[in-house]
């Protein structure tokens, strides 16, 4: 067997290298999901079975310690776990390489007033120390030290921004 092809069968399969660097990624991913679950009171976790041929990934959201499917969750709670995620994310591929710059889409889609705040706050606590490019249609998100550019159609469907 030549060097290439060993390396895709066995260092670089499912059960070499490659599942390990994940599995690793996805702990340290947990790790900081840990911290957001307090926040957002929602316990994520993502895993591999690396005992299993195929290393199968799955996905477990608590709340109360009862697992409950992604699909069971209202559009709120769903938001509030896709924000956890990103966050815990992209706070791990900072330590990898850090970045100074956030970028947002609707991250308060489907949230009640309660939730709007948490993730307000989070939005905020995460920007202190980076440029953040956020697009929301609710005017009540106002951070300190911001530039605003306002999008809108007037009444003959032209852009206005100002």
């Amino acid at each position: 067997m030549d060097i290439k092809q060993w390396l895709i069968n066995d260092p670089l399969s499912n059960n070499g290298l490659k599942a390990y660097i994940f599995d690793n990624l996805l702990n340290k991913v947990n790790d900081r999901l840990d911290e957001y679950s307090v926040i957002l009171g929602f316990q994520v976790e993502f895993g591999i079975d690396l005992e299993s041929h195929r290393k199968d990934f799955y996905q477990a959201i608590m709340k109360d310690d009862i697992v409950i499917p992604y699909e069971d969750l209202s559009g709120g709670q769903k938001q509030l776990v896709d924000t956890s995620v990103a966050f815990a994310i992209h706070d791990v591929i900072s330590e990898i390489r850090p970045t100074n710059i956030m970028f947002m889409d609707e991250p308060f889609e489907s949230l009640g007033l309660n939730e709007i705040e948490i993730v307000s706050e989070l939005v905020q606590e995460k920007a202190k120390n980076k440029s953040l490019f956020l697009i929301t249609h609710h005017p009540s998100f106002n951070p300190m030290n911001t530039n605003d550019i306002i999008v809108s159609l007037d009444e003959n469907g032209n852009t206005n921004i100002s």
